[in-house]
């Protein structure tokens, strides 16, 4: 089974490695992350499938875009 999973403010570079590894050893499929603008580039190369919503915006009630 695969778990869908919401990345919520995970802005440090090591959060993508972290994923990687649920990825890989726990078939996590992240589907939403809330971070900073820095990490859009790098999410979107480890995780093109990824919705990102930058943090600033979400806490000012600004809907994500459909993909990065």
């Amino acid at each position: 089974m695969q778990i869908k999973a919401i990345f919520s403010e995970c802005s440090m570079d090591f959060w993508l490695d972290v994923t990687e590894k649920l990825v890989q050893e726990n078939n996590w499929k992240p589907c939403y992350w809330i971070g900073m603008q820095e990490l859009k580039q790098s999410i979107k190369e480890r995780f093109p499938d990824e919705n990102f919503h930058y943090s600033m915006n979400a806490a000012r009630g600004k809907f994500a875009p459909k993909s990065i």
